[in-house]
This record gives C-alpha cells, structure tokens and sequence, in this order.
C-alpha cells in the first residue's frame, strides 16, 4: 500500500469514515510485538498513504495492543478500546485502555484529554480499568487462534431509550440478545438472535489443499440497500494457536466481496 512496516499484515480491517473516506488498519508484528497502522485511500489517484505517519498503537517491542475496531456512537464519535499482551501467551493480557475521536485523526481520553500518539502503554489516562497481568482479561471472545466457542459476547449496542443490547452465544444455553439497563447494567430481557445465514455455494471449500476452511466476514456499517448486505469471503488453512504451519503451503486464495439478499424469504440450506 505505502512500501514501508508492510512485511506482517495481521488484524487486517477495512472501515469508513462518516464522510465516506475508506480506511485500513492493521498490525505489524506479532502476539505480544506489534504496532498498528491507519491506511487511507486516496481514490483522485487511486493511491494509499498514512492517515497519520506514526503508529497507532506502539508496544516499544514488548507488548501488542488488542483492539476492536473503532465504532461510531450515537454522539457522532468513534470509540475505541483494547488490552495489552506481553507475550503470545492470552494470560499475559492486561489493562483495558479507551480512546475516543471525532475524525479518527484526533484522539482523547474517556475525560476528554487529549492524545499525543503512538499510544503506549504509559500513556496518561488511556488505562480504564488495570488488570493485571493473569487477571483473567481476554482480548476477545471472537475468532482467533484461541478457542473461545463456548462462551462468546458481541460488541455492546444502544437499543431503545434506556437499553443496551448484548449479543451472546453459549454451548448450553444457545444464543440469544440480552437488553440491559443503561444504569444498572441488569438484563431487562432476553431476545432471539437474529440468524445470519449464507447460500451453501458461499460455505463450499473450492481449493483442493488439505486443511482449507472458508472463511467470512460482514460489513459493519450498513449497504443503503434495502433486504442486502455484502459479505467478505476467502479461504486459508485452520488456525493453529499462532503456531506456523509448514510447508508446502497453499497457493494465495481469491478475496470476493459478495452481496447477499437478507430479504425477508429469503432463505439458505
């Protein structure tokens, strides 16, 4: 994209500005030694540059930072939050940092003061709540090389004036969508998921490589498309705990951005 920091890619992201400007995230490094980076899209020259020369996230090559991707709240801000990993091993994460923006250029913390990057560890007044290292913090409960299927929580949304909604998914007790008070956090009630299925041609392995799995992602955001949603979809080797595999590996995958028809009956085997 720029021709530097480009010989790791992971967490890899797209995302979208409210003025329409793409964006790409990622990390260059690994578990416990990494630094993340803003991409932007130039489409005049069909061209990327940094969206601000420095990293992001700095770990001063002793840590990483895990991050979700900045969502846009209802105050017309992006918010951010994340852990710190020391190691490749999960029990080393610790502190929970947030960050807030209004452009995704310009950053503060939770009370509004303002963010020199990189953002470091030391960072004044980006750590919320310091777990410490084997608290129990992880940095996620989505895919990854961990497995973490049992028990999993979505992202916390505003619902109805005085509701949060809470997707989650548990091997006994199913999934679901809990309703929380804003104030008290206490479940107000519990709501079926809603099923986000995919056409069998989509979930189908195309390559002959031992090991392949189809792999997919939704957009976040919304298409302006009523009754359609677009869906990334490649495929690559299983995960291996970040472990590498050997070789002989698998020729690179095709990466298709297919549109979806979520009307209502519609429906997939």
């Amino acid at each position: 994209m720029v021709g530097r920091e480009e010989k790791r890619c992971t967490y890899p992201m797209f995302l979208t500005r409210t003025d329409g400007l793409l964006l790409f995230r990622y990390r260059l490094g690994g578990s416990g030694n990494g630094r993340d980076y803003f991409n932007v899209y130039d489409e005049s020259d069909r061209s990327w540059r940094r969206l601000f020369e420095e990293p992001f996230f700095d770990g001063e090559e002793e840590r990483s930072a895990y991050a979700h991707q900045p969502i846009l709240g209802p105050d017309g801000r992006y918010h951010v939050s994340w852990v710190w990993r020391d190691t490749p091993d999960c029990s080393t994460n610790h502190d929970l940092g947030y960050a807030r923006s209004s452009d995704l250029i310009e950053w503060e913390t939770i009370d509004g003061r303002g963010i020199a990057l990189p953002i470091r560890l030391d960072t004044p007044g980006i750590v919320v709540d310091p777990v410490p290292v084997e608290g129990g913090i992880l940095n996620g409960t989505g895919r990854g090389s961990l497995p973490t299927a049992h028990i999993s929580l979505g992202a916390v949304k505003p619902a109805a004036k005085g509701e949060l909604r809470l997707s989650f998914s548990h091997a006994k007790e199913g999934t679901g969508v809990w309703l929380l008070d804003d104030e008290s956090l206490a479940v107000v009630r519990t709501e079926p998921a809603s099923p986000k299925s995919l056409p069998a041609e989509l979930t189908r392995v195309e390559s002959s490589f031992p090991g392949m799995a189809v792999r997919t992602a939704d957009d976040r955001g919304a298409s302006g498309i009523p009754g359609r949603r677009f869906v990334l979809r490649w495929e690559t080797l299983n995960s291996k705990r970040d472990q590498p595999h050997e070789d002989p590996w698998p020729e690179p995958s095709m990466l298709r951005v297919v549109e979806v028809d979520d009307s209502p009956g519609a429906e997939y085997p």
